[in-house]
């Protein structure tokens, strides 16, 4: 099968479509942009939490990978719909269907996946418990929203930081539950 060709004019991308086609006035066509197949990608639970209030929530998932050529990618990708399969007793299935925004090459890759039941997140003034009831361990990153003006105090765990935020990136046992404890500081007038 041909593959859909990139060329740049300015700041523009185009993709040169391998197969002759034609269109009507005022008529739009969907072409196959990409077709990739074994790119290496990892399932990423999470919660995205504002600090100090209390909820209980199932986690989201996230598939990750890098647009780049290493991970049979590496080309800027259009915002549109990404349909992610999965092989199960040799046939494809459709496991989600999610929208992607504009990415350029070399650029982190999340695609929504919907949320676990599996992994619940009970937050609270000051922690947070992730339980894990899947049959292997997870990993898990709980992104933190400060109040305005507040900043981040310390933790019981490793805390980094993701686009100016908090974040707590944290490997949950098969079955188990982690805290986590922390403190925020508010502005002081």
């Amino acid at each position: 099968a041909h593959r859909v060709e990139q060329e740049t004019l300015g700041d523009l991308k185009l993709y040169r479509v391998p197969e002759e086609t034609t269109m009507a006035a005022r008529q739009s066509k969907q072409v196959r942009l990409l077709d990739r197949s074994a790119i290496p990608v990892s399932f990423v639970y999470g919660a995205d939490l504002t600090a100090g209030e209390a909820s209980q929530t199932a986690a989201t998932v996230l598939l990750r990978t890098m647009n780049t050529r290493a991970n049979h990618l590496g080309l800027p990708l259009p915002s549109g719909r990404v349909a992610v399969f999965s092989l199960r007793d040799g046939r494809r299935l459709l496991r989600h269907e999610s929208d992607l925004r504009d990415l350029a090459a070399d650029e982190e890759v999340e695609i929504g996946m919907g949320e676990s039941p599996d992994v619940q997140v009970a937050a609270d003034q000051d922690s947070v418990a992730v339980s894990n009831a899947r049959a292997a361990a997870i990993q898990f990153e709980r992104r933190l929203r400060l109040s305005p003006g507040a900043r981040f105090g310390r933790a019981d765990h490793p805390v980094g930081a993701k686009n100016g935020r908090p974040i707590f990136r944290l490997s949950i046992p098969a079955r188990k539950t982690v805290t986590v404890r922390y403190q925020t500081r508010a502005k002081v007038h």
